[in-house]
């Protein structure tokens, strides 16, 4: 709902402790231009964490260390969806698209499905992103670093996954099941709509394209 009241027409999903790179979002809005299939645009993520904390606080603070990780960025320009998807899982990285520079049109959408299918646990909601934006367009990732993220999940987003437990229990509950049959359909009625496929064979090639990456 908040993304709808911004004016600009691109719009980047940050964590309240992301650092975002301002050249990389200029140069990030110049390709959109360049090339209308594209839905977002990125380059790599590098993780870093913080040296003195205070986890009393509800944020977290301190002084900045090098980077201890980093997430490459790769383009997924292919004109097919399936193309995209299934050489994404080949990379298995995904904040490349999670901390991508996107249009905002797009993004509205992505989000409206995410609400629409509302799973609980909040690591497939990192799923169904990925994998909505990916369904709608192309990705570049030729851009310099795009964030620079704070990994201290202890602290943050860890307690809220460490009380809905383990990805292994949710998978096996209703939940999860309804959750993954509402986005398979959903994913299939995006590519459908955009490219000429064959219904059954659609469905049941997303669903072995997801269960590869999940397995």
């Amino acid at each position: 709902k908040a993304v709808s009241y911004i004016s600009t027409d691109y719009v980047i999903f940050a964590d309240n402790d992301d650092f975002l790179v301002e050249e990389s979002i200029k140069r990030g809005s110049e390709l959109f231009q360049k090339d209308e299939e594209l839905v977002a645009v990125s380059g790599p993520v590098y993780d870093t964490t913080i040296c003195i904390t205070q986890p009393d606080h509800n944020h977290v603070w301190g002084i900045l260390s090098k980077p201890i990780n980093k997430y490459p960025s790769f383009d997924r320009l292919e004109k097919s969806a399936l193309a995209r998807l299934q050489n994404f899982i080949k990379g298995r990285k995904s904040s490349y698209i999670w901390s991508a520079l996107h249009k905002k049109e797009i993004f509205l959408k992505t989000c409206e499905d995410i609400l629409e299918i509302n799973p609980v646990d909040l690591r497939f909601h990192a799923h169904l992103f990925i994998l909505l934006t990916l369904a709608r367009g192309k990705v570049n990732g030729s851009l310099p670093c795009m964030t620079i993220h704070q990994n201290n999940s202890g602290e943050s987003a860890g307690k809220t996954l460490s009380l809905i437990g383990t990805w292994y229990d949710w998978i096996q509950t209703k939940n999860w099941f309804s959750s993954y049959q509402s986005m398979i359909s959903k994913l299939g009625d995006i590519i459908l709509n955009n490219e000429t496929n064959k219904e059954k064979t659609l469905r049941r090639d997303i669903e072995f394209i997801y269960q590869s990456w999940i397995g």
